[in-house]
């Protein structure tokens, strides 16, 4: 061994051991796997989540998500085609082959229309100049729920919506010309959905319109509605009429009172201004729908991010309609007063919203994923999933590659729900994700409801529990 061989070893030798040490600096710069504490109204007894990775015996291989969550007898046995999912997402190619027999059914956008307007120039190409660029994140979410091939309901069917971050991207006036209006541009059968040139209508935006669009075009029942790109709901009201006409459109005064009387003056960050009260409360409460949410991909605690500054606004704020605002994790129930608001003693934990974070291809949470923290609520409502591994990607009708998120962790839970409702039919889709949670294994090496809320998703577990009890 030459002189100038040991040095370039013990070169790289250093330089390595360089960047382990950088590296490992800035995952517990950012909090790791579980990141940062809970301060305030909750108590955070469990003190903050600091990642250090310590590499297992790898016993799952938890990059299969079918194996990892024991799902893969029950999907070989059942047939998913009396149910379906929704996928509010970005584009989607529908002609995947994991989409076969044009299974995927486009809700409020005209695929080859935008397609052929990036390749033509009319629109500029999203992301590095791939046309199909815009539409990888939902295809992927999609295979994975309902892929004929990879996905947890492959006969599902599939029900798409289009979030309307393309406008980013794209002058959105033929996007927008693609639904239905009538001649004042309104959203036809949508009285309050309104156009204006080269903006989307405003309530497209808002993630319980596009769910119920999805349940209305879907030929059979839509079990789950996958969020993998937006939250849901936020803050929201209830009892608060906002109404315009076109006037007030065309004048601008609807601004006035579009703010002045349903937004707090104080500001609640994100916030739907509910105007679907009723299709909400029946989406949410009917038993049937569950809306299904990527927990987040900052390391972030959802008590410390939401819980908690909500409480804080509910305890200081002199907004006059402070009872009228809902947080995400908490359901109205009912209104036993009939007043219009559902008051604090009327409001319980949600039955129908459930979020996810992610596990690493060693069994861990992942480094960035969103944790419960110390809220009971946000516990109750909290499982996690595989989240790192190959799926169907847009830039080929064949093409697979790897990805990672909670982007991904959320659709296998999302199918698993289609996969455990089309074999218990009779069962509330509600109590089918009770099952879930119920079931959920905790056989996490570091397992801790504030950091996995319920635990790992098993559909075994869950069937076998759904067919013992009902």
């Amino acid at each position: 061994m030459n002189n100038k061989y040991i040095f370039y070893q013990r070169a790289f030798m250093f330089f390595k051991y360089s960047y382990l040490v950088f590296i490992t600096f800035l995952l517990t710069a950012c909090g790791g796997g579980g990141g940062g504490s809970d301060s305030g109204a909750v108590d955070n007894s469990s003190g903050d989540y600091d990642y250090v990775y310590i590499p297992p015996i790898p016993q799952v291989d938890y990059s299969n998500f079918k194996s990892s969550t024991n799902s893969a007898e029950l999907i070989q046995s059942v047939d998913t085609s009396s149910v379906a999912v929704g996928i509010y997402d970005s584009g989607f190619l529908a002609d995947h082959q994991e989409f076969d027999a044009g299974r995927l059914n486009r809700q409020n956008y005209d695929e080859y229309a935008l397609h052929d307007a990036i390749v033509a120039g009319e629109y500029p190409s999203y992301g590095d100049g791939d046309p199909w660029e815009w539409a990888e994140h939902g295809t992927r979410v999609a295979s994975i729920a309902a892929g004929g091939g990879m996905g947890m309901a492959p006969q599902a069917g599939l029900q798409t919506s289009m979030h309307n971050y393309l406008w980013d991207s794209f002058n959105t006036t033929n996007y927008t010309n693609s639904f239905t209006t009538d001649e004042y541009g309104f959203i036809e059968g949508e009285s309050r959905c309104f156009k204006q040139v080269n903006y989307y209508p405003w309530c497209i935006d808002d993630s319980t319109y596009h769910a119920l669009k999805m349940k209305e075009a879907s030929t059979q029942p839509l079990v789950a509605v996958n969020y993998s790109f937006s939250t849901p709901f936020g803050v929201y009201q209830t009892g608060i009429d906002v109404s315009f006409d076109l006037a007030k459109w065309e004048d601008g005064s609807w601004v006035d009172e579009f703010y002045n009387k349903a937004r707090p003056q104080d500001s609640w960050g994100t916030y739907d201004v509910n105007t679907e009260y009723n299709a909400l409360l029946e989406a949410m409460n009917n038993g049937e729908t569950v809306f299904v949410v990527a927990a987040g991909n900052y390391a972030e605690s959802l008590t410390q991010d939401s819980v908690l500054p909500w409480q804080d606004k509910m305890a200081t704020s002199d907004y006059e309609y402070k009872a009228t605002v809902v947080h995400h994790l908490f359901d109205p129930t009912s209104d036993d007063n009939h007043d219009g608001i559902i008051e604090a003693e009327e409001r319980g934990i949600t039955d129908g919203i459930l979020y996810v974070g992610s596990l690493n291809s060693s069994g861990r949470l992942a480094w960035y994923s969103n944790y419960p923290g110390s809220s009971p609520e946000a516990q109750a409502r909290f499982i996690v999933a595989p989240g790192d591994f190959n799926s169907a990607d847009s830039y080929g009708l064949d093409s697979y590659s790897y990805d990672n998120g909670t982007s991904f962790a959320a659709p296998v839970v999302t199918g698993a729900i289609a996969l455990l409702k089309a074999k218990h039919p009779d069962i509330e889709t509600h109590e089918i994700v009770k099952a879930m949670l119920n079931t959920a294994s905790k056989d996490i090496s570091d397992y801790s409801p504030e950091k996995y809320g319920q635990g790992l998703l098993d559909v075994a577990a869950a069937d076998a529990h759904l067919s013992l009890t009902n």
